[in-house]
C-alpha cells in the first residue's frame, strides 16, 4: 500500500472514530437531558400534588398513595408531616345515568380529606362529567362539611340545587370513607330535631 493511501486510510479511520465518539457523547448528553427534564417534571408534579393537600392540612410535607378496592373508593392517600401521619384523603366516585342536560352514564369522583382526629378538613371534586351548575352546589356543601366529625357528616344540611343523581354518589363516598376511617356507621340525622 502506498504512503498516500495509508494516510487516507488513517484519516478515514480517525474521522470515523471521532464521529462515533461525538455521536456517543451527543447521544448520552441528549439522554441525560431528557432524564433530567423528566425528573424536573416529576418533581414539579409532586410539589403541585403536595400543595393540593397543604391547602387542607398546612403541615403536610409528603404524601403516599395506595390503591383501594372498597366499593366506590379507589385510593387512600396518607398525608405526612415528616414521618408523622397528620391526615388521610380518600378518593372515590361512580357513574350514574339521568344527569340533567346530559346523555349516558356520567362520572363523578370526589376526594375527602380528614385529619387524624377523623374530622373533615375538606372535600373536593376530583373529576366530573356532571353539569357545572350542580357541581357549584356540591362545592357549597363541601364547604359546609369543613371541621365536621366524619361520623357526623349527615348532620350537616345538604345544599338545595345539587342534582338528585350527584348527591347519592357524594353520600355513598362519605359513608364508605366514614366506615373505613372510623370503623363506624355515620350518625343518622334526627328528622324530628329540625321539626320540633
Amino acid at each position: 500500500m502506498r504512503k498516500e493511501n495509508k494516510l487516507l486510510t488513517i484519516f478515514a479511520v480517525t474521522f470515523t472514530l471521532i464521529g462515533i465518539i461525538f455521536l456517543t457523547i451527543f447521544s448520552g448528553y441528549t439522554k441525560y437531558r431528557k432524564e433530567q427534564k423528566e425528573a424536573e417534571a416529576q418533581a414539579r408534579a409532586q410539589a403541585e400534588e403536595l400543595q393540593l393537600y397543604k391547602d387542607y392540612i398546612k403541615s403536610a410535607t409528603s404524601v403516599k398513595h395506595e390503591s383501594l378496592e372498597n366499593g366506590l373508593l379507589t385510593r387512600k392517600t396518607t398525608i405526612y408531616k415528616g414521618s408523622e401521619i397528620v391526615g388521610y384523603a380518600y378518593l372515590g366516585g361512580d357513574k350514574v345515568e339521568g344527569i340533567p342536560k346530559t346523555t349516558g352514564a356520567k362520572e363523578l369522583r370526589i376526594e375527602v380529606i380528614i385529619n387524624i382526629r377523623n374530622e373533615i378538613v375538606g372535600a373536593r371534586i376530583d373529576y366530573s362529567e356532571h353539569t357545572l351548575e350542580y357541581m357549584e352546589h356540591i362545592n357549597q356543601y363541601f364547604n359546609k362539611l369543613s371541621n365536621t366529625k366524619l361520623v357526623d357528616y349527615k348532620l350537616v344540611d345538604e345544599v338545595a340545587g345539587a342534582s338528585a343523581k350527584s348527591m347519592p354518589i357524594v353520600r355513598e363516598v362519605l359513608d364508605q370513607v366514614t366506615k373505613l376511617a372510623t370503623g363506624q356507621e355515620p350518625n343518622p340525622k334526627d328528622p324530628y330535631k329540625d321539626i320540633f
